[in-house]
């Protein structure tokens, strides 16, 4: 390890981000109450989020937004036209067909406690 990786490691942990885990922003297309409900559990975590509408978020990733390293959503077809994306799909009764193309993917059932959607997210980072 050179000295400016140890001292990147040194103070992503002194500002409370662990490099391993801190890999980028998520972005959160759901209801509003659900937005905030997944914004706050996420960023207990250090995660960085960003909340947006459908067709907001479907034009940040088209612009290809190289902060963002995930979706939450409940509406995956809207994320159709990025299927490299990792995705989180969440609903009350998902439909598996709606995330068939995505290449990385996780199924959250509404309702979820945060250890549910830490643990999805985990595994997609």
């Amino acid at each position: 390890m050179t000295n400016s990786e140890l001292i990147q490691s040194v103070t992503d942990v002194l500002i409370g981000m662990d490099p391993v885990t801190n890999f980028g922003t998520v972005l959160v297309v759901e209801d509003p109450f659900i937005r905030r409900y997944v914004q706050r559990i996420l960023e207990r975590e250090n995660r960085q989020t960003l909340q947006a509408e459908a067709q907001h978020g479907v034009a940040m990733l088209a612009a290809r937004d190289p902060e963002i390293s995930l979706v939450i959503t409940n509406n995956p077809k809207a994320f159709a036209a990025s299927p490299d994306i990792p995705l989180i799909y969440v609903a009350t009764s998902p439909d598996p067909s709606l995330i068939a193309g995505f290449r990385s993917c996780r199924v959250l059932k509404k309702p979820f406690l945060p250890e549910d959607l830490l643990e999805a997210v985990h595994a997609l980072s």
